[in-house]
């Protein structure tokens, strides 16, 4: 490393208005390895930093949540960090963390086996409409072994008569998501489908339609 590069860094991130720990993790992103403390001290100074980010999220500036991802994506532990926040008490950050970790999965990303089972304990601490209905839209993309399937469906079934349309719907995808990978639920998707074909929200009934069971 060139002699001064650590600091250039540093002022740069002074710049952006970073100091103490946030400027530390900031240097460690730029693959200089002079933070100090253990591993796991990096690794929750950096889950902190990037839950401050998070509860900056309003709900409609998307750009904010596609600004952390290049930050942070690069972090190896970038996706345990947004399956963990998910069941964060602020609604900011549960709603941001479960947009990044559902854009993850659309882009071809995928969850470990050990991530799909915090995911589903998580999922308990999910209050916020949005953050469920971003859990919603991922779980298409999940292979459930059958104790978080389980837990999965359960907490899906209240969404079905959800107040909102969008969460119906999508709750309604989930449940049939899974009754295909787990019979035992299959009468349960199979009856949710059918109510769904006459709910009487158009985008309720036009997502029933699509679903074969």
């Amino acid at each position: 490393m060139r002699a001064g590069r650590g600091r250039d860094y540093a002022v740069a991130g002074q710049r952006r208005g970073l100091s103490g720990k946030d400027l530390y993790v900031t240097i460690e992103f730029e693959k200089f390895k002079f933070l100090p403390g253990s591993i796991s001290e990096v690794m929750e100074l950096t889950r902190s930093i990037l839950r401050n980010h998070l509860s900056a999220f309003d709900g409609r500036a998307m750009t904010i949540l596609g600004e952390i991802a290049a930050q942070f994506e690069m972090h190896g532990e970038y996706v345990n960090y947004l399956v963990s926040l998910a069941g964060d008490p602020d609604d900011a950050v549960s709603n941001g963390a479960t947009w990044l970790f559902k854009s993850f999965l659309e882009t071809g990303g995928a969850l470990s086996e050990i991530q799909k089972k915090e995911l589903a304990v998580q999922t308990e601490d999910v209050r916020h409409w949005a953050a469920q209905l971003h859990i919603c839209q991922s779980v298409r993309f999940l292979s459930l072994e059958s104790k978080e399937a389980e837990k999965m469906a359960h907490w899906l079934l209240p969404l079905l008569e959800h107040d909102r349309p969008f969460l119906r719907a999508w709750s309604l995808d989930a449940l049939c998501h899974i009754s295909t990978q787990h019979p035992d639920f299959k009468g349960a998707a199979q009856q949710a489908r059918q109510s769904g074909l006459v709910d009487p929200a158009a985008s309720v009934r036009a997502r029933a339609k699509n679903i074969c069971l």
